[in-house]
């Protein structure tokens, strides 16, 4: 029994803070129902060091063609006293979540894969995130314009609703380069 809670005690670290990324189940759940089951792959996208990003850029290819990208990140929703969100090195309550981009990138999918964080689960309904759908890097992506906010949710809609804006903007940096 002891050796069973000290193998539960060394992975556990490695389960809650690993960060999300393409080989999410349910991320390939989802892409296998967008996209045909199999008849697809996914390329990681190199992302420069000095962007310190908490997710990752996938190029989604099929026959050849770029049919989609996907960003896979986390967000932390902890906020100090004076407001402003903790180092990278703090995961004690965040979320993973993902963006799934046509290839001109406009954003086709948004979803919410865990929500470990006490408050502002609200945000993981698919009702709220459709909102994102049709957004595209450089227009406007605002709380309380167009984007809804939530009583209660303050820190997570906000913290979404920049991370989106955010890695849209890097993706269409990305997509210049390689094309």
């Amino acid at each position: 029994m002891k050796s069973v809670f000290n193998i539960v005690f060394l992975l556990l670290p490695v389960v809650l803070f690993a960060s999300p990324d393409a080989s999410d189940k349910g991320l390939r759940r989802d892409l296998d129902k967008q996209f045909k089951a199999g008849a697809y792959e996914l390329m990681l996208l190199e992302v420069p060091d000095k962007l310190q990003l908490a997710g990752k850029y996938y190029q989604l290819k099929s026959s050849g063609a770029t049919r989609a990208y996907v960003y896979v990140g986390r967000v932390s929703t902890v906020r100090s006293a004076s407001g402003k969100t903790r180092g990278e090195g703090t995961t004690a309550e965040y979320f993973d979540y993902y963006v799934v981009y046509d290839p001109q990138l406009l954003v086709t999918n948004v979803k919410v894969l865990r929500y470990l964080a006490s408050h502002g689960q609200m945000i993981s309904a698919p009702s709220w995130l459709k909102q994102f759908r049709g957004y595209k890097p450089g227009q406007p992506l605002e709380v309380g314009m167009q984007v809804d906010a939530i009583s209660g949710a303050t820190i997570s809609v906000n913290s979404i609703t920049f991370d989106i804006r955010k890695n849209s903007s890097i993706l269409k940096q990305l997509v210049r380069e390689i094309e």
